[in-house]
């Protein structure tokens, strides 16, 4: 390993370490925090073994899921609350935003303000059209190459289409564009105002959905069904429209406000159907997102969301999740591309660790901790 590299992969560890002290006071002082809870008591000392041990086990990702329906979110924005204090806040150069935005401080603390009310904000700029074309055409053009037919019966409305199509990991860490965006100051600073750490960079994906009669079973299985995330303890996803977006064609919806209150039934782990989310009175308060080519959003994707099957046009989406600790889902060694890329002879994985190695160095070795 070059010196380097060395010194990434420690700061990295360094990173990691630091939410050490996040893990001691929970575990000092949790019956403060929260009621007693089995369930949360489990977690925080899983949480002081990944501080340790800087890696997760299935286990504690399905603790993570468990608890925070048991506790209605309240573990997570606790344990998220003291993570903030101890994490070192950083600042971005907001003069290096791609977005023209005339009046910086009023537009970061309107965003702050609609993801702690709603969940959601939606920016009143767009992605430059040249980012977004090539990052379109090489989704697709990586697509058809895996895929073929199946995505060319997407793009011609073939009634043999199949639902969706999904990004493989490797290829789409591949893609500078995934990171330029996701890297810009002006977002990185509405992330970290939110969720009160410098943001993490992962879990980068890109879809293409189809407009063919779906049954209940695909609705499910391309999350067309209302539903919460739940990787890590905090987070919000970064989505990015790559075609234009109308009512019919597979807008984002969600149910502003429900990352905080929602009643009881609805904070089930799993997928919700329409009719069960009207039967709670939630359904009439449904936003759903829409605009061309370019468009970009965040969503803190803990609240109750889906993606509305699209009626008339395919829709080319990709997305990033900002995340404020990587406790949680466990990270294989495949899915740290820096790290693989010095046994690995693929070239997305040579190139993905550039990529990781490059904005490391630009934007902090935080932002690139999971892929380290």
């Amino acid at each position: 390993m070059a010196f380097g590299d060395r010194i990434l992969v420690q700061a990295r560890n360094y990173s990691v370490q630091v939410e050490g002290l996040a893990a001691a006071e929970l575990n000092r002082n949790l019956g403060e925090y929260l009621p007693p809870n089995y369930a949360v008591r489990k977690m925080a000392d899983a949480y002081g073994g990944y501080a340790r041990k800087r890696t997760n086990t299935n286990d504690e990702y399905l603790l993570l899921r468990q608890t925070f329906t048991e506790t209605r979110s309240k573990s997570h924005q606790v344990f998220s609350s003291v993570i903030a204090d101890h994490v070192p806040s950083e600042k971005y150069a907001l003069a290096r935003s791609m977005f023209q935005v005339e009046d910086q401080p009023a537009t970061i603390r309107g965003a702050v303000r609609s993801l702690q009310k709603t969940g959601m904000w939606k920016a009143k700029f767009s992605i430059p059209p040249a980012l977004v074309e090539s990052l379109r055409d090489k989704v697709l053009t990586r697509i058809e190459t895996i895929h073929g037919d199946k995505l060319t019966k997407i793009l011609e409305g073939s009634p043999e289409a199949p639902p969706q199509i999904k990004s493989n990991f490797s290829w789409i860490t591949s893609f500078s564009e995934m990171y330029e965006v996701a890297a810009d100051p002006l977002l990185l600073t509405i992330v970290h105002q939110y969720m009160g750490v410098p943001p993490i960079f992962d879990v980068p994906v890109a879809f293409v959905n189809s407009n063919v009669p779906v049954s209940a079973k695909d609705l499910s299985d391309t999350a067309q069904l209302y539903h919460h995330d739940m990787y890590r303890l905090g987070f919000v996803k970064l989505f990015m429209y790559l075609s234009d977006v109308g009512p019919k064609d597979g807008p984002h919806a969600m149910i502003p406000g429900t990352h905080r209150e929602r009643p009881d039934a609805l904070w089930a782990d799993g997928r919700h159907t329409d009719e069960k989310v009207a039967q709670h009175g939630l359904l009439d308060q449904e936003a759903r997102i829409t605009g061309p080519s370019g468009t970009l959003f965040l969503v803190d994707t803990s609240a109750l969301h889906k993606g509305v099957h699209p009626e008339e046009n395919y829709r080319v989406l990709a997305q990033v999740q900002y995340a404020n600790s990587l406790f949680g889902h466990p990270i294989a060694d495949a899915e740290r591309p820096f790290t693989a890329a010095r046994k690995s002879e693929n070239p997305d994985v040579l190139a993905a660790g550039d990529l990781v190695k490059t904005y490391a160095e630009k934007v902090g070795v935080r932002f690139m901790q999971g892929m380290i």
